[in-house]
Order: structure tokens, then C-alpha cells, then sequence
């Protein structure tokens, strides 16, 4: 059985060429990831790469986590770790260890939770799994019981929730560590707590009736960004600009925006309204083309805001036959039957990419291809809305490599029944 190599190898319009060099400079972690990322350039050629340059972070578990999502195998996480030692090795002290509130105020209302958030790192890592201690948020009337606590997560952040008791009040407190170690260079956290409004009387002869001045469900929600559109993990150019009012038509002061998304993320869960109740929060998209959701919640009233991600740049292809992805696997055709591989672009999150010029660039090849392949040749092309369709008919027994802009299928042609 004979081996031959059948290259359909064609520039792809916003798809990254191979890079012939990559400096010296140690590699940050995007880096690392958009390496995995392009097709053209194989696990040994990134690997082989990181142990020349090394790597400008020291990998977390969440790192960890994502460099295996992107792809990399076994050897380039070993060069990762082999790097990451030997860097600790040559290191004469460890950097730091260095919190910050985020925000370092905050504001909330007596009777709720307030929700702090704070950020750990060493040097420019974020540290995971550190106990941290907010030192004196027990003294708060009808607060915890004991100092509130939190473990770092593996992005560095550690999310306090503690009552505020029904007192107005300001509190100062301070974060250290599980042991009760004071971490230097760390701003105090300050929690302001408010009344949950002004109380209005409403006379009318021989009654007085006291009422709050409560959230009003008609005049409080989103009203600004919402409906935006961006590429996949960019950060959207306007923020979420969120109003609440009282049922009197004023604007509230401090009142606490708790925030969640569905395929988006934001730096804090809350956000505090200013002088003239409002509460801006700037939204990074998320990974999965489609729909995003961020929904805020003020006291019971919640609020959503529909957002939509578009796919990035196409960094790569996918080949599929009969509706099954065939890239980096096999399969087996009879010599003389023709058989159709579907090619698509992808961006590096996974997501689909229309290309209308596809089917037109592999056209352009055609003709090379043909003259240069020996067991398969192109018999159409075709496109597919966003995507091509390519007819080869194999024309010898043996073995092949189609590869399609770096994505390759091994071809095994045999006999036909």
C-alpha cells in the first residue's frame, strides 16, 4: 500500500499564517492560546517553542483548566510545568501576597446581604484557594455571628455575603488572611448601610398614614445598552446603564444591583446606584455566538437586558462528511466513489464563521491540486451558504492526508465491492 501526502493547502481570508518566529520574549498565557488556537501550527511546534521562551505567568488551575480546553496535550503542558518550575527555582523571593476590594465602598440597605468582592493575587497571578477573613464584621448589630469568610476561586476572587443588620450605619473592616495575618499594601473594605427609603405621610383628615418610599417596578429597569452586539470575549464599548426609582418618582440613592449573566461576564455581582439612581456596569461577552442575558435584581424587582455575540475572526477550518466531523480522525472511501467533505471556518471559541468566498478560494486551487495529487482529485466545488462543499474522487488504492488550511483527515481508499 503506498502512502501519499495530497495537499489542499489555500490562504485563508482572515485565517493567521504560520509564524516563522516569535521573538524571545517569555510567552503570556493569550499567547500560549492563540497558538493552540491555529490550525497551521502543530502541539510540538508550541511546545517546542515555550521551552525556548518560557511562559511571563505562573499557571493557576482555572490556566490550567483553559490551556486544556484549547487543545494542548501532554507535551505542552509539561514544557508549561517544566517552565514554570524552573522559573520558581530562579526566583529569589516570592512576590507578595496583595488583596484589593472591589469596589473598596460599598453601599447596601439594612435589612439585606452585602456582597464583597476581593481580589487576590501575587504579582500579576491571581491566587487560588486562600482563605481570606473580613475582621470585624461580626460587630455588626444583627450581622454574622462570627467574621465573615471566603476562599479565593480560580480566578483570584473571593466573594464575602454577610446581613447588615436593620441599623444605618458605616463600617470599616479589614481583610486578612484565614490565620488572621494582616496582608500589607490592603485598603480596608467600607460598607456603608442605608434606610431602605425616606418614609412619606400620606394625611387625610383624621388619618396619617406612614409608607416607604419604595422601588417602583414602572420606572426602574435598563435604560441604556441593552440590545448590543459584539465579537465573542470583547468587552462591549457602551455599559448597561440601569435607573431606579421610587414609587414617588425619585431617584434612590445606594440601593445594591445584584448582577448575573448567562454567556457574559462582568468585574463585580453588584453594583451601587449614585446621586441620581443609577448603576452602570461595562458586560465582556461570552464564548458562544448567540444570545447573552444579564439580569439585575434590586431588592425583589428583577430586570433583563438581551445582548448578542457574534463570532470572531476565523482563525481555522472543520471538515465534515455525511453531517460527522472528520478533521484529526479517519475515514474510508471506495477507489472510484466519489465522496463530498464539507469545509467551514471556525473562530478560536469554536463558533462557526461565515465565509461566502470559500468555495471561490478553493476553486482558485483546484487546478494545482489535481496536478499535484496522485490517489484523490477535486471533481466540484460548491458552495454552501457560509461554507464549501468539496467533491473528490479517489483514484488509486493507498492512503492520503487531506489538509485543508492545517485541518487534515487521513484517507484510507480501498478496493471497491
Amino acid at each position: 500500500m503506498t502512502r501519499a501526502v495530497a495537499l489542499l493547502a489555500f490562504l485563508v481570508s482572515g485565517l493567521p499564517c504560520r509564524a516563522t518566529t516569535q521573538g524571545s520574549q517569555p510567552l503570556r498565557k493569550t499567547d500560549v492560546i492563540r497558538l493552540l488556537s491555529n490550525p497551521l501550527i502543530s502541539r510540538r511546534e508550541v511546545a517546542d517553542l515555550i521551552r525556548r521562551n518560557c511562559i511571563a505567568f505562573r499557571p493557576t488551575p482555572r490556566d490550567w483548566a483553559d490551556l486544556r480546553d484549547f487543545g494542548a496535550d501532554s507535551d505542552v503542558l509539561n514544557s508549561i510545568g517544566g517552565c514554570a518550575t524552573s522559573a520558581e527555582h530562579r526566583a529569589p523571593a516570592t512576590l507578595p501576597l496583595a488583596a484589593a476590594p472591589m469596589p473598596a465602598r460599598l453601599a447596601v440597605t439594612v435589612g439585606t446581604d452585602a456582597v464583597a468582592r476581593v481580589q487576590v493575587r501575587r504579582g500579576d497571578a491571581p491566587q487560588a484557594g486562600v482563605p481570606l477573613v473580613l475582621r470585624g464584621s461580626s460587630g455588626i448589630p444583627g450581622g454574622p455571628p462570627q467574621d465573615a469568610r471566603a476562599v479565593t476561586d480560580a480566578s483570584g476572587a473571593a466573594v464575602f455575603r454577610f446581613p447588615v443588620g436593620r441599623v444605618p450605619a458605616t463600617y470599616t473592616f479589614e481583610i486578612v488572611t484565614g490565620s488572621g495575618a494582616s496582608i500589607p499594601g490592603t485598603p480596608p473594605l467600607e460598607v456603608v448601610v442605608g434606610p431602605a427609603g425616606p418614609v412619606v405621610a400620606a394625611a387625610q383628615p383624621g388619618h396619617v398614614e406612614l409608607r416607604a418610599d419604595m422601588v417602583a417596578r414602572a420606572t426602574t429597569g435598563f435604560v441604556s445598552g441593552t440590545g448590543q452586539r459584539g465579537t465573542a470575549r470583547t468587552r462591549l464599548s457602551e455599559p448597561l446603564v440601569f435607573q431606579v426609582r421610587s414609587s414617588l418618582g425619585r431617584p434612590l440613592v445606594g440601593k445594591v444591583v445584584a448582577l448575573r449573566a448567562v454567556n457574559a461576564d462582568f468585574e463585580t455581582d453588584s453594583v451601587v446606584t449614585d446621586s441620581v439612581g443609577i448603576a452602570r456596569v461595562h458586560v465582556t461577552l461570552g464564548n458562544h455566538a448567540g444570545p447573552a442575558l444579564v439580569t439585575a435584581t434590586v431588592d425583589s424587582l428583577q430586570r433583563q437586558a438581551a445582548l448578542s455575540v457574534e463570532p470572531g475572526p476565523p482563525t481555522g477550518v472543520i471538515l465534515e462528511r455525511d453531517g460527522t466531523r472528520v478533521d484529526a480522525g479517519t475515514m474510508t472511501v471506495p477507489v472510484g466513489r466519489t465522496f463530498v467533505v464539507r469545509v467551514s471556518a471556525q473562530d478560536a471559541y469554536g463558533n462557526s464563521v461565515p465565509m461566502p468566498n470559500l468555495a471561490r478560494l478553493i476553486q482558485n486551487v483546484r487546478t494545482r491540486f489535481n496536478l499535484k495529487s496522485t490517489l484523490l482529485r477535486v471533481v466540484n466545488v460548491e458552495s454552501d451558504g457560509g461554507a464549501a462543499t468539496v467533491t473528490f474522487r479517489p483514484e488509486g488504492v493507498g492512503q492520503a492526508d487531506l489538509t485543508i488550511a492545517g485541518a487534515t483527515v487521513s484517507v484510507t481508499i480501498v478496493q471497491a465491492r
